[in-house]
């Protein structure tokens, strides 16, 4: 085919094309002559105007959301997804239980674990090298109150101050009146209740040398004075010091059980000094009756003129006003701590002393003493005691729910005395007197530290008083005693 034929043949699809268009166009104008693609193309022609564009706004067509979104076609996460690979989890994954090294033995009993160091960081005040479970004082989480009236079981550093208020009533007290120089018979006897206020200061600290071993000093220092007006005049003032330096060993101690078993001595030492206003009384009546028959006197006794009236007075009368106890002695006691669970703890102890005790009293004040030479003259009074004692003291500490700890105190005594004679005072040779006694405590205590004891006890005593009755050979009736203490120990 020539060039001729060529472009004949592009000139005859160019008009098929043509006619296809104008068929399809519904708007095209039938009458409008057809063009001839043969024909030249007039230069002076203008274009023929395109036809108009039918407007296609987005909104109106199809929106994008109803046609074929993007998640309706095939979604990357349909293919070869990189976790359809081999995943590192589908290796030896790291929760599947591994070789685990050897644990390290577990800790010997009582000895801290990482719990109870934990807990205990977290516990106020804990002493030092103690967890919450166990410690000087603690067994089985239960941390044990010191009692008042008996021994305790526990090895810990530690020191202590307390005070307290005590009311002593002895009722039915028998008292003799001395017979006055030249008069003979027997002496007069009078009765009254004796009534007491006293005083009490207590101190102490214990050194712990060893884990099972410490040495300690308790002391307290005693006020007393007359209640009333008798008791003042008969009884007096007094005050006194005790000192009782110890020693204890820790026998036993189990932590699985929580028990512990300890044994304690101890050495007494007290002395005391009582004002004795009855020495006085005594002196006064011997004089007044040498006053009554000597006018002379009578006149210096009006007058004021004291050293004329009372001549026969000696110097060293004031002594007749001064009484004085000794007492030293020893002893030693069994002491048992029981922690049932962390609340409830028992403590147990028996106990075992000894002590000579001497009292001196003014003579003039001594029924069978001879008044005409007794003034400024002092008896002793001389006696060796042998106790034996039995306590028991439950106790209930309820931290960490409440800082406050409850206690109970029971000491049974019993109490042997035998007395030297003395023919001032109406002593023989066999005079003894066995005196059992009884000692209880109520106590309220702050527990929300570990190295803090600080309470409040109230205690009730029903003694057969061996010391204040020594002068009637312990023949006066029992006494009654009320007394509210007031404790704080602390622990290192």
């Amino acid at each position: 085919m020539g060039d001729m034929g060529k472009l004949t043949f592009a000139l005859a699809l160019a008009a098929m094309g043509l006619t296809a268009q104008r068929a399809a166009a519904p708007d095209a104008d039938p009458a409008a002559p057809a063009l001839d693609p043969t024909a030249p193309a007039d230069p002076n022609a203008a274009a023929p105007a395109p036809p108009p564009a039918q407007p296609q706004p987005q909104w109106q067509g199809p929106p994008q959301w109803q046609g074929q979104p993007q998640w309706q076609g095939q979604p990357q996460w349909q293919g070869q997804p990189q976790w359809q690979g081999q995943p590192q989890w589908q290796g030896q994954p790291q929760w599947q239980p591994q070789q685990q090294p050897p644990q390290p033995p577990a800790p010997p009993a009582g000895e801290p674990t990482a719990a109870t160091i934990a807990a205990a960081a977290t516990t106020p005040g804990m002493v030092h090298g103690e967890d919450e479970l166990s410690g000087d004082r603690t067994l089985q989480g239960h941390t044990f109150l010191y009692p008042r009236v008996m021994d305790n079981a526990f090895v810990a550093w530690n020191f202590y101050v307390g005070s307290s208020l005590e009311l002593y009533q002895q009722k039915g007290i028998t008292g003799v009146a001395p017979n006055p120089p030249g008069q003979t018979g027997p002496a007069s006897t009078y009765s009254y209740d004796r009534r007491l206020t006293f005083v009490r200061l207590n101190y102490g600290a214990d050194l712990r040398l060893a884990k099972i071993f410490s040495i300690g000093l308790d002391a307290d220092y005693l006020a007393e004075a007359g209640f009333n007006g008798q008791t003042l005049f008969n009884y007096g003032a007094a005050g006194g010091f005790d000192f009782r330096p110890n020693a204890k060993l820790r026998v036993v101690r189990s932590d699985r059980t929580g028990s512990q078993l300890a044994v304690r001595v101890h050495a007494t030492i007290q002395q005391g000094v009582r004002a004795f206003p009855q020495g006085l009384l005594v002196d006064l009546n011997n004089q007044l009756s040498a006053i009554a028959n000597n006018p002379a006197r009578q006149v210096c006794l009006v007058q004021g003129d004291l050293n004329c009236a009372f001549a026969d007075l000696p110097n060293d009368a004031g002594e007749d006003i001064v009484a004085s106890r000794k007492r030293y002695g020893g002893g030693a006691s069994l002491a048992f701590a029981q922690a049932l669970n962390r609340t409830l703890g028992v403590q147990l102890a028996l106990g075992l002393e000894g002590a000579g005790t001497t009292v001196t009293i003014p003579k003039v004040a001594a029924p069978n003493a001879q008044q005409a030479s007794a003034q400024g003259q002092k008896t002793s009074i001389d006696s060796t005691e042998v106790v034996f004692y039995a306590g028991l003291s439950p106790s209930l500490n309820f931290y960490p729910k409440v800082p406050v700890g409850l206690s109970y105190e029971y000491r049974f005594e019993l109490d042997k005395s035998s007395y030297k004679p003395n023919d001032d005072v109406g002593l023989s040779e066999s005079t003894g007197v066995t005196a059992i006694s009884h000692r209880m405590g109520f106590g309220l205590h702050y527990t929300g530290r570990r190295d803090l004891q600080l309470g409040w006890i109230a205690g009730l005593s029903f003694l057969k008083d061996t010391v204040r009755s020594l002068q009637n050979a312990a023949a006066d009736p029992s006494a009654f005693v009320f007394a509210a203490q007031f404790d704080m120990r602390y622990f290192f």
